[in-house]
């Protein structure tokens, strides 16, 4: 048996994902590469 994640559980993932993005655009945009791509990641 599995068990599913919660929709909070879902919901907070989603929003650090898109907060990861920013940080790795805003390195990329500054040329920190490795910074850029470990976010990214």
């Amino acid at each position: 048996m599995t068990m599913e994640p919660s929709k909070e559980y879902v919901k907070r993932c989603l929003e650090l994902a898109d907060e990861f993005l920013a940080d790795a655009k805003l390195c990329l945009e500054h040329l920190r590469l490795r910074s850029a791509i470990n976010s990214a990641y």
